[in-house]
């Protein structure tokens, strides 16, 4: 690689900004706005695929992919949903790890609640009249018919 025609300034730049990063899924949201942070990330590897491709290093098939990934993901309606549905699972998934509150959810009375296997049909206390099943998980609130 030749360092590309700009010398290596842009992954100075994308490093000075948000440090070392080598998980592409968890990008350091720097900015203090996620959606923001991801935007910055993805035009610094924008910026990335165009100066390797304006140096030689790359062809053009493989800057113009990448280009069109980019748009297909910030500038399209499709693109906007999936981002905010993945933000959304996120925070959620931050919320029930800050609350001690594992990944399970009761069908019955609609909250996350610690695992619980039952093998019978049963009753949720909140909410009367609802049945769970085996397959389904219920709350700590879920008494079994005897």
């Amino acid at each position: 690689m030749s360092g590309g025609r700009f010398n290596y300034s842009d992954s100075v730049a994308m490093s000075e900004i948000f440090g070392y990063c080598d998980d592409t899924d968890r990008i350091p949201n720097v900015f203090k706005d996620r959606e923001i942070s991801e935007l910055i990330w993805d035009v610094f590897n924008l910026i990335h695929d165009f100066d390797w491709y304006e140096s030689g290093d790359t062809s053009e098939g493989s800057y113009n992919k990448a280009k069109a990934e980019f748009k297909a993901k910030w500038f399209t309606e499709a693109g906007r949903t999936e981002r905010f549905e993945r933000y959304i699972e996120e925070y959620a998934k931050e919320m029930r790890t800050m609350l001690g509150i594992d990944d399970w959810y009761c069908h019955n009375c609609e909250r996350f609640t610690p695992r619980e296997d039952y093998s019978d049909y049963g009753d949720c206390e909140i909410e009367k009249g609802c049945m769970t099943h085996s397959w389904e998980k219920a709350c700590i609130r879920f008494k079994k018919k005897e």
